[in-house]
């Protein structure tokens, strides 16, 4: 921009503008130092105070509107920056969305050929639905095992039900159930013809360090409705089975309020970083529920498929013992595992576990709860572990032998004592064959319109 004043006048009245140019940048620092000032050239006979006094202040009123404009538009300019920097910053949910999605798929399962009841309401044919995630470039599939149950049961032969996959992007390509595990709710599905292009991989994350109140984002396809995006929070990082009616289940469930419905069943829950942390597998329903869904935590289900790759069955640790979780009797502590149960014959029973012992340390680490004794022992079997317990076991005189005393049954003379005992997990013979899926009439929904 330029300033046009003639020369006479911008001696005499050139402050006037120029201070109230300068007024106005000063108030807003960070706007352009821009002024336009468009002044009449005067006529020779034009001359007199008044004249040039009004045209000084004209140009000085100028001045101050145009500069004021400038800043009013650049201040305008900065604001509308800042709200797309903003927007741009705040899309979290859906940065972790665009990372995850490519590799999640619906799967379609086909069950007419069965001949059987869907659901149990009276003889209904058609497809069961699900979600799943693609976890390796040769085609490997993880999702829920009661999405593909009647696919893997079909003819009497295991993976003969067809499965069609729907990507991302719409192909749809053939596949069979791989292999499965009803325990744990989870299985495997192998595209039997590869598209052209290479498959997308989901990122695999841990969910060993989740906290109630952290961001999740449930992926899948409820409903038949493909590519659906829901949020949520972490609400628990630790909900036992028994909680929500799967008493079936050793392994705790990640609960969260983000939106899971029919059809999720074997999406991933992902964290922030798009990476998957959980399975999506369950809900609550009722008229007056909403916004209880249930995940199995990755790390317990990537032990579970690592065995499925391997093996296309699962072998589970038997240490022959049941504990509980239970409040301290006269410890300081929050809480503290103790054994309720040993089966004759256990391992456990061999090393001299007895009930009433209260677990402190399992495999050298520290026990607070039941979950901590699931994670040490895993899926792993055939090593040596030690088992650190309080024993608090009464040993009792008998009574004398005199018919005036009837109130007095026994007397502890042993006090609690700490003992080391070393226990060698074996494998569960018992779970070597393949289960049948029990179907469930408890208010907890399977995500599946098929359960």
């Amino acid at each position: 921009f330029s300033m046009a004043l003639p020369g006479r006048l911008l001696r005499r009245y050139g402050a006037a503008p120029l201070a109230s140019a300068a007024r106005a940048a000063s108030a807003r620092p960070n706007a352009p130092a821009a002024l336009v000032v468009a002044v009449r050239p005067w006529s020779s006979h034009s001359s007199g105070h008044h004249a040039t006094a009004a045209t000084a202040a004209a140009a000085s009123a100028v001045a101050a509107a145009v500069a004021s404009a400038v800043a009013a538009a650049h201040d305008e300019q900065e604001s509308n920056c800042i709200s797309e920097s903003a927007t741009r910053q705040f899309q979290f949910l859906a940065d972790a969305a665009d990372k995850a999605s490519p590799s999640v798929v619906n799967l379609t399962v086909d069950v007419q050929q069965r001949g059987a009841v869907i659901g149990g309401f009276g003889g209904t044919r058609g497809a069961a639905t699900g979600s799943g995630f693609i976890i390796s470039e040769d085609g490997l599939i993880v999702t829920n095992a009661h999405v593909v149950a009647h696919s893997a049961q079909m003819g009497g032969r295991f993976g003969q039900g067809a499965v069609t996959v729907t990507m991302w992007d719409g192909t749809k390509l053939p596949a069979s159930v791989h292999s499965m595990d009803q325990q744990s709710d989870v299985a495997l599905v192998k595209l039997t013809k590869m598209p052209a292009k290479p498959l997308p991989v989901a990122s695999i994350g841990s969910s060993a360090l989740l906290r109630p109140g952290e961001w999740v984002v449930a992926l899948g396809s409820p409903l038949h409705l493909m590519n659906t995006v829901t949020a949520g929070i972490v609400s628990s990082v630790a909900r036992q089975g028994s909680e929500i009616g799967m008493t079936d289940k050793r392994h705790e469930f990640i609960q969260t309020d983000a939106a899971i419905n029919g059809g999720n069943s074997g999406g991933p829950l992902i964290n922030l970083d798009g990476e998957v942390i959980g399975i999506n597998t369950a809900k609550l329903a009722g008229q007056q529920v909403s916004g209880i869904s249930f995940a199995i935590p990755m790390d317990t289900a990537w032990q579970v498929i690592k065995q499925l790759r391997t093996n296309r069955t699962v072998v589970r640790p038997y240490l022959g013992i049941k504990f509980s979780t239970a409040l301290p009797t006269r410890r300081g502590d929050s809480s503290e595992v103790r054994v309720v149960g040993v089966s004759p014959g256990s391992p456990a029973e061999g090393a001299g576990v007895k009930i009433g012992d209260t677990i402190l340390q399992f495999d050298n680490k520290p026990v607070k709860s039941n979950r901590d004794i699931l994670e040490r022992i895993g899926y792993s079997y055939g090593r040596t572990i030690t088992i650190r317990s309080l024993v608090d076991h009464p040993t009792y005189l008998a009574p004398p032998a005199s018919p005036n005393v009837l109130t007095v049954l026994s007397t502890l003379i042993s006090p609690p004592n700490l003992v080391t005992r070393s226990v060698t997990i074996a494998p569960d013979q018992s779970n070597l064959a393949l289960p049948s899926l029990p179907h469930r009439t408890i208010a907890l929904h399977r995500t599946s319109p098929t359960d």
